[in-house]
């Protein structure tokens, strides 16, 4: 006579975390509480987000570092850095933005730093494909993260889905900044 006994479900560490932590969605466009509302981020996700920084921050640069890794991969992305900049300088820049995607808030100073970023891609000719491209590295790597630090499946599941929302905005963000950037520019001419 077999018995089948249940896996007792781990503890869910970051959900009790995200209870006391801050969580922040206060922006003024309408357009980015609509693009926020369809992709079903609030402020429990930034709240689990930034509960979930303490992992990422010690792991930051290992991020960073896959993400270069990747993209230097693609000759064109290593010429467009060589000719701007130098990957120390841009490793600094991403390390600090990748922080700033976990502290829980999403306000106008959020968004504006994204315009800012999607001005300089287009200035310095980088085509927008490979934002995105980059991206799915830095997300790979934090569901790795996930599933190392959280033994709870309902936990990653929340924590997986709370960081791709994130993401999704970031990359909805400057895509639609670029554009616009190239519409601007196109209509100067």
């Amino acid at each position: 006579m077999g018995y089948f006994v249940k896996a007792k479900q781990e503890k869910a560490i970051w959900l009790q975390k995200a209870k006391d932590m801050e969580g922040l969605l206060n922006v003024s466009s309408e357009d980015v509480k609509l693009q926020v509302h369809i992709i079903e981020l609030d402020e429990s996700d930034l709240k689990l987000i930034h509960a979930f920084k303490d992992t990422i921050e010690p792991q930051v640069e290992d991020i960073v570092d896959s993400f270069y890794v990747t993209i230097l991969q693609v000759p064109e992305l290593k010429e467009i850095i060589n000719k701007h900049s130098t990957v120390e300088k841009l490793r600094k820049t991403l390390i600090s933005h990748m922080l700033s995607l976990f502290n829980g808030v999403i306000d106008d100073q959020f968004v504006e730093l994204r315009k800012k970023v999607a001005k300089t891609h287009y200035r310095i000719g980088l085509q927008p494909r490979w934002y995105p491209s980059g991206f799915q590295s830095v997300q790979n790597f934090l569901q790795k993260l996930v599933f190392e630090h959280s033994k709870n499946g309902e936990e990653q599941q929340m924590l997986i889905s709370a960081i791709g929302k994130k993401l999704n905005l970031e990359q909805q963000l400057v895509l639609e900044a670029y554009e616009a950037e190239n519409v601007r520019v196109r209509e100067n001419q």
